[in-house]
Parts: C-alpha cells; sequence; structure tokens
C-alpha cells in the first residue's frame, strides 16, 4: 500500500516550481496530475482555509459545506460562488471542475453527489461495509479521476481506515500542505506557512511549560464537540461526540500542553471525534471542558445541556466555570491548527493560573463579557450568555471568572506574567 499521502519524485520541504505531470498518491489512489487546476471545487473549511492562505482563491471555482472563515482569509473567501452544502451533481459539473479537494471524505460520497449520473456511469466502485454509525457509503474518486478530474483527501478522512494515520499529527496536515502547494505550484506559500502553524505550536508549548513548573500535571480536558449528531446510532438517547484519539482536537490539546480525557476513544478506526454516553463523562473529571461552537449548535446550547442535566452539573469544571469556546472550523487540520493551540494554551493559563490574556491575540467585547482571540477561540469572563430564554448565568453553578486583558510581550506571556488577583477567582488544582 502507498502512503496515505506522497508527491513522488519530489523531496519534502523542497520550493522548486512543480515539474508536471507530478503523480500524486493520496489515501488509497494514485493519480496524475498533468498542470496547475484552475477549476478547484474545494469542501470544507480545513481545505479551503489552506487554499485561501496560499492565495489560491483564483483557482477556486466555488467552495461548499464553510460555514465560519478564518477573518483574515475573508477576503479571498468573496471572491467565488459557495454553497452551504453540498451542490446537486447538476450545479457541480456546471462549473466545470478539474479539481476536487476535500477535507470530509462525504464529499465523494455518491449519497451526498450523484457522481454516477454526472459522469454516466452505472455505479462507482468502492463500498464501504455499514457500521453502527451509519448505512454503506459509497464514493467516487476513482471515477473522477477516469474521467480526468483530479482529486485530494485530507488523509485523517480516509474512505478507508487502514489508509488514515495510525498516529495523526502535525506531519501529516505539512503533508497535506506540501502536497497542495506542488499541485498549485505555490511551494514557497506552503513554506511560509508551515514555519507559520510551527512558529504558533513553539509558543502554546512555551506557555504550557510555565505551567508545568515543580512537577505539575498537564490539565485534564473534556472536548464537547455535538450534543446529538444525525448519524447518532441512537437519537432518542443522545450520545454525544466528544474529541477522540485521531486529529485536529487531539493535536491542539497535545501541543497546548493538555491531556484529551478520551485520547483511548475511537482508536480502532482512527476517529476524530466518537460518541460517548454522558454517563461515562463525570468519572473523567475534566479540570476543563471544551465547547464547540457549531452552526447548527452553539456553545450556548451546550452549556446549557452541562448546567441542566444532572449527570454533568455537578463535575468540577461546570462548577468552577472552566470552560473554552472553539469554532468549529479551525479545529480542522488546516491553516488555523497552530493558531488554536496558541490562543487556547493562553486561555488555559487564564481560567488555570489567573495569567492575563494578551490583548495583542484576545479582544473584549463591548458589555465586557467575553474575550475573542484571533484564532476565534474565546473565554466567557464577566458573565454567561442566554440560551434562548435562559439567562444561564443564573441558571449555572459557580461565579464569573474575573479575568484581565492586557498588552504582554511575547517573552512575558512566555514567562508566564500573572495577573493581580486573578487567580483568586478560582484556579484550577494543582496548577
Amino acid at each position: 500500500l502507498f502512503a496515505s499521502s506522497t508527491i513522488f519524485g519530489r523531496s519534502a520541504g523542497v520550493s522548486a516550481a512543480t515539474d508536471y505531470p507530478l503523480e500524486v498518491s493520496n489515501c488509497h489512489l494514485t493519480t496524475t496530475v498533468e498542470k496547475t487546476p484552475e477549476r478547484a471545487f474545494v469542501a470544507s473549511s480545513g481545505a479551503l482555509e489552506i487554499m485561501l492562505a496560499m492565495g489560491l482563491e483564483d483557482k477556486i471555482v466555488a467552495s461548499s459545506w464553510v460555514k465560519e472563515v478564518w477573518k483574515p482569509l475573508m477576503p479571498g473567501f468573496e471572491t467565488f460562488p459557495h454553497y452551504p452544502k453540498y451542490p446537486t451533481h447538476t450545479e457541480m459539473f456546471d462549473l466545470k471542475p478539474d479539481f476536487v479537494y476535500a477535507t470530509y471524505s462525504s464529499a465523494f460520497d455518491a449519497s451526498k453527489i450523484d457522481y454516477a449520473e454526472a459522469l454516466d456511469v452505472e455505479t462507482c466502485e468502492l463500498v464501504i461495509a455499514s457500521n453502527v454509525y451509519g448505512s454503506n457509503r459509497t464514493y467516487c474518486r476513482q471515477e473522477l479521476h477516469d474521467a480526468g478530474i483530479g482529486t485530494y483527501l485530507s488523509t485523517g478522512y480516509c474512505e478507508l481506515v487502514e489508509h488514515r494515520p495510525e498516529d495523526m499529527g502535525v506531519k501529516d496536515l505539512f503533508q497535506e500542505v506540501d502536497d497542495i502547494g506542488a499541485i498549485f505550484d505555490v511551494q514557497d506559500k506552503a513554506e511560509k506557512m508551515k514555519k507559520e502553524i510551527e512558529n504558533d505550536f513553539v509558543y502554546a508549548q512555551q506557555i504550557a511549560s510555565a505551567g508545568e513548573k515543580d512537577g505539575q500535571e498537564p490539565l485534564k480536558v473534556l472536548w464537547f464537540d455535538m450534543y446529538n449528531g444525525t448519524s447518532n446510532p441512537t437519537p432518542d438517547d443522545p450520545q454525544p461526540y466528544v474529541g477522540a484519539c485521531c486529529g485536529g482536537p487531539q493535536i491542539i490539546l497535545e501541543h497546548a500542553g493538555a491531556k484529551n480525557v478520551f485520547e483511548n476513544q475511537g482508536v480502532e478506526d482512527r476517529r476524530v471525534w466518537d460518541y460517548v454516553p454522558l454517563d461515562d463523562w463525570a468519572a473523567t473529571d475534566p479540570d476543563l471542558i471544551v465547547l464547540v461552537e457549531l452552526s447548527t449548535e452553539g456553545a450556548a446550547k451546550k452549556l446549557s445541556i452541562l448546567c441542566s442535566d444532572p449527570r454533568t452539573r455537578d463535575m468540577r469544571a461546570v462548577q468552577e466555570r472552566n470552560f473554552i469556546v472553539v469554532p468549529f472550523a479551525a479545529t480542522n487540520l488546516g491553516v488555523r491548527l497552530g493558531a488554536l493551540a496558541y490562543n487556547f494554551a493562553e486561555a488555559m493559563a487564564a481560567l488555570a493560573r489567573g495569567s492575563p490574556l494578551n490583548a495583542l491575540q484576545f479582544t473584549v467585547d463591548p458589555d465586557g463579557s467575553e474575550a475573542t482571540s484571533t484564532s476565534g477561540a474565546k473565554v466567557w469572563m464577566d458573565k454567561f450568555p442566554k440560551f434562548e430564554e435562559i439567562d444561564l448565568e443564573e441558571f449555572c453553578p459557580g461565579t464569573p471568572k474575573k479575568i484581565e486583558v492586557k498588552e504582554l510581550s511575547q517573552a512575558e506571556e512566555v514567562a508566564g506574567v500573572f495577573g493581580s488577583g486573578a487567580a483568586s477567582a478560582g484556579g484550577v488544582a494543582g496548577w
């Protein structure tokens, strides 16, 4: 079997111009890119933000399933059409794409886009047997290749489990950046992107190390992704999605110096997220809970669940109000991963040690209730938000965090500068 993703005929990290034709092995397929794609269809935030960060908006014919875009990349995002979900096969092929780049394998799922009809084939050949998470899936990348349309899929979501990285890490993100840089002949921009991501990971680890003096243990974190997904095997008994063993959430937590309480979940299928019943949450005793902001399910809804369900209301992290909100788009294996790890480490230091948030990274909203970072991560400061008609500030246990925001140099921040009295508002034991 080929590696999950490989460029043949080039050395990783080389910034020379692409020598077409270029052979690319990605997941279970190998394709030949004859020339720079000019009409790429891009699906989901991780893939799209990598393209935009490389300045490739002029190569994008349309995008889909992107609910939020990193603010610095918005000008490029506004230059091409966007579909809120997957387009019909007619809509997609009317665009005459010559390349399809996607974060998730669902972009190549025949039940999402009728590729067989569009390509005039009887059926697509790759069928993945059903499991507890859903029905059989039929994928059509080979058929797209046969029609002269190139494809690339983030390897953490390869159709076949055996082609997903066994130990997904930054190396897999960087391989994807290298591959896209080579395919679109922008290797210099790919190298710059990797350096910026790596720098942010370094800052995150430096901040985390300030909290590990005297043998202190890393914070235990529960990553609350979704309460009741559409593919939940028991929809009448919600089993929430949590950050599992293998993907963006795990990488972010590792580089921010935290421990994922469900890091051993989903190992067999190398899952980024997995279902875990609420009954199993309390026993993990997390120091902090991540609330993922989804377009279909906001962080405030998740907070209302945690504060109302007796299985979670008494958890220490809920009682002490140790929450960090992150936008789902930033948790993909993409250009924002390093920035989010950096801001996550800053937010943990503020909640756990009383360190001030850096005003160069966090902006406080006008009413002083929350601070939002450059990556989109957010900390509730003075009060909780409302959810529908529920005033969560009154409904939830605990008292507001008193977090200071001030300008800090990089040296001051990584040295672990403490705010005056902030820690007394309720830090995390052991930090």
